[in-house]
């Protein structure tokens, strides 16, 4: 199994962000469109601009974290914790851009990198899970593992 393409990276993390995204934005309509006294939920416009506007919003954030890494990856020569940090802080810039503020994307840069620090810091300072959970859980996929791991180190 070969390393996705930096295309199939951002395509992939832009889609499931945007699939998260209309599950969040569709929540968040259902809950605030209900008719008071009812408990009907009445269909407007305002609710699918926010179902859209979720969902455009997260895609983006997907799609620059990603790019920004890979590229960060590119550029340095190594896929390391400082690649996902630097897209974090990239895609806080759309968090403040959709609120239209620069304090947002302020705030949002380092609760986004820690974020991604804690996981990448979790996993023994890699991204990759470690080697005892892949052969628990994935044993087929172990030799494959290892061989990726030793062309990353």
């Amino acid at each position: 199994m070969t390393e996705p393409s930096n295309f199939e990276k951002i395509s992939g993390a832009t889609a499931s962000g945007g699939m998260i995204g209309l599950m969040v934005g569709t929540v968040n309509a259902i809950l605030g469109e209900r008719q008071a006294g009812t408990g009907k939920i009445a269909i407007s416009p305002k609710m699918l601009s926010n179902m859209v506007t979720s969902t455009v919003t997260v895609a983006a954030v997907g799609g620059v974290y990603t790019a920004t890494a890979a590229a960060s990856e590119s550029v340095r020569g190594k896929d390391d914790l400082l690649n996902h940090v630097i897209g974090a802080c990239a895609a806080s810039g759309v968090v403040g851009a959709r609120f239209g503020s620069v304090r947002m994307a302020m705030i949002a840069c380092p609760l986004f990198a820690f974020s991604t620090a804690v996981v990448g810091l979790c996993n023994n300072g890699s991204l990759f899970p470690p080697r005892n959970v892949v052969a628990t859980k994935h044993p087929l996929h172990l030799h494959q593992y290892d061989v990726d791991n030793s062309a990353a180190h």
